[in-house]
């Protein structure tokens, strides 16, 4: 009942949990029961889990390097795709709802499987045009000379920048409205200038 998975130290909620009880998945509830309930108790188990839990092995820590080069590799430094990683998520959701939604058929979950294999297909020739990196870099940069070397003040420098920055990206998203069925905000209902 904490989301607790057969993966030490991972822990989930809503659809991804599995749990064989009505009101733990999304089909069995709501998405409020979802997160109050179930999301708070993994959450709080996860955070007991972390605050307990040993330092990782020398294997795993490799093996996330290994992840995270293959990662920059295949993706945050690749150059030359033209996919956009946006169109083949749209695609892919299109696919799911209209092949394995609540009522499906063996031949449409048939296309769905097809549909699905284009799409991982398309994905080697996806393009990243978020260098966020970049930013971070400039960010830690930034830091380190306004707090003239000092690396405890340049962590505190950062933790507000980043906690700002994050602030205005939510505030930009409220006011571009892009998602189907949002409701509409204006610049001066959101004080941010598009």
């Amino acid at each position: 009942m904490n989301g607790a998975t057969p993966l030490e130290g991972l822990y989930a909620a809503g659809e991804a949990a599995c749990v064989s009880i009505n009101g733990a998945n999304r089909l069995g509830s709501n998405s409020l029961t979802e997160l109050l309930v179930f999301g708070a108790r993994a959450g709080r188990a996860a955070a007991d889990y972390a605050s307990t839990a040993k330092d990782s092995t020398p294997a795993v820590v490799a093996q996330a390097k290994d992840e995270q080069r293959r990662l920059d590799r295949d993706f945050l430094r690749k150059e030359g795709g033209h996919e956009r990683l946006a169109t083949l998520r749209v695609e892919m959701q299109k696919t799911m709802e209209t092949s394995a939604g609540i009522y499906r058929t063996g031949d449409a979950l048939a296309r769905g499987v097809d549909q699905l294999r284009s799409l991982q297909d398309r994905m080697c020739t996806v393009s990243l045009d978020d260098r966020i990196r970049d930013l971070e870099a400039n960010l830690i940069g930034w830091a380190l000379k306004a707090s003239h070397g000092n690396k405890s003040r340049a962590a505190e420098l950062l933790q507000i920048k980043r906690s700002t920055l994050g602030d205005r990206i939510n505030r930009c998203g409220l006011g571009r409205g892009e998602r189907p069925g949002a409701p509409e905000h204006t610049a001066s209902s959101t004080g941010v200038t598009p």
